[in-house]
Protein backbone atom coordinates (compact mmCIF):
# COMPACT_ATOMS: atom_id res chain seq x y z
CA UNK A 1 0.00 0.00 0.00
CA UNK A 2 2.82 2.40 1.17
CA UNK A 3 4.67 2.34 -2.68
CA UNK A 4 1.35 2.70 -4.27
CA UNK A 5 0.90 5.19 -2.48
CA UNK A 6 4.02 6.59 -3.37
CA UNK A 7 4.00 6.15 -6.93
CA UNK A 8 0.66 8.00 -6.81
CA UNK A 9 1.71 11.39 -4.34
CA UNK A 10 4.38 12.89 -2.22
CA UNK A 11 4.61 12.72 0.47
CA UNK A 12 2.70 9.62 1.26
CA UNK A 13 -0.10 9.70 3.56
CA UNK A 14 -0.44 7.21 6.45
CA UNK A 15 -3.35 4.79 6.07
CA UNK A 16 -5.47 2.26 7.88
CA UNK A 17 -7.68 0.10 6.91
CA UNK A 18 -11.00 1.34 7.43
CA UNK A 19 -13.91 -1.48 5.85
CA UNK A 20 -14.33 -3.72 3.64
CA UNK A 21 -17.14 -3.38 0.61
CA UNK A 22 -18.55 -6.11 -1.45
CA UNK A 23 -21.26 -5.75 -4.38
CA UNK A 24 -22.26 -6.18 -7.46
CA UNK A 25 -22.51 -4.50 -10.88
CA UNK A 26 -23.42 -4.82 -14.61
CA UNK A 27 -20.70 -4.68 -17.07
CA UNK A 28 -21.82 -5.92 -20.66
CA UNK A 29 -25.11 -7.56 -19.06
CA UNK A 30 -23.09 -9.89 -17.19
CA UNK A 31 -22.84 -9.77 -13.20
CA UNK A 32 -19.73 -8.63 -11.61
CA UNK A 33 -18.68 -8.61 -8.00
CA UNK A 34 -16.18 -6.94 -6.47
CA UNK A 35 -14.18 -6.94 -3.37
CA UNK A 36 -12.94 -3.38 -2.04
CA UNK A 37 -10.51 -3.38 1.06
CA UNK A 38 -10.42 0.59 2.03
CA UNK A 39 -8.39 2.60 3.94
CA UNK A 40 -8.77 6.07 5.08
CA UNK A 41 -5.61 9.03 5.81
CA UNK A 42 -5.29 12.23 6.55
CA UNK A 43 -3.08 14.35 4.29
CA UNK A 44 0.30 14.88 6.06
CA UNK A 45 0.08 18.66 3.95
CA UNK A 46 -2.06 20.79 2.25
CA UNK A 47 -3.72 19.80 -0.69
CA UNK A 48 -1.85 22.58 -2.61
CA UNK A 49 1.51 21.35 -1.11
CA UNK A 50 0.84 17.81 -2.10
CA UNK A 51 3.01 16.74 -5.33
CA UNK A 52 0.86 14.35 -8.31
CA UNK A 53 2.80 11.84 -9.95
CA UNK A 54 0.08 10.07 -11.52
CA UNK A 55 -3.32 10.31 -12.19
CA UNK A 56 -5.00 13.44 -13.57
CA UNK A 57 -5.08 16.10 -10.94
CA UNK A 58 -5.88 16.38 -7.02
CA UNK A 59 -9.35 17.27 -5.68
CA UNK A 60 -11.19 17.42 -2.39
CA UNK A 61 -14.77 17.28 -2.97
CA UNK A 62 -18.09 17.54 -0.29
CA UNK A 63 -20.51 14.75 -0.16
CA UNK A 64 -22.51 17.02 -2.34
CA UNK A 65 -19.54 17.45 -4.69
CA UNK A 66 -19.52 13.38 -4.83
CA UNK A 67 -22.81 12.63 -5.59
CA UNK A 68 -22.79 14.82 -8.59
CA UNK A 69 -19.52 13.17 -10.41
CA UNK A 70 -19.83 9.51 -12.19
CA UNK A 71 -18.72 7.03 -10.30
CA UNK A 72 -17.41 3.68 -12.16
CA UNK A 73 -18.37 0.47 -11.42
CA UNK A 74 -20.73 0.91 -8.29
CA UNK A 75 -17.76 2.68 -6.11
CA UNK A 76 -19.98 5.43 -5.03
CA UNK A 77 -21.45 3.37 -2.32
CA UNK A 78 -17.76 3.59 -0.53
CA UNK A 79 -18.30 7.36 -0.77
CA UNK A 80 -21.69 7.44 0.62
CA UNK A 81 -20.33 5.38 3.61
CA UNK A 82 -17.28 7.29 4.01
CA UNK A 83 -19.22 11.07 4.26
CA UNK A 84 -21.85 8.75 6.22
CA UNK A 85 -19.24 8.15 8.69
CA UNK A 86 -16.86 11.31 8.81
CA UNK A 87 -18.95 13.97 7.37
CA UNK A 88 -19.59 15.28 10.75
CA UNK A 89 -16.76 15.32 12.25
CA UNK A 90 -13.53 17.89 12.10
CA UNK A 91 -10.25 17.92 12.93
CA UNK A 92 -8.09 14.81 13.86
CA UNK A 93 -11.01 12.28 13.80
CA UNK A 94 -10.47 10.05 10.49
Amino acid sequence: MRRELTEEVEPAPPVTFWRYFEHYFRVRGEERKVANHTFVGKLPLPLAEMRLYEGQRLGAFSAHEIDALPIAYGLEIIFKAFFETYEHRTGDNL
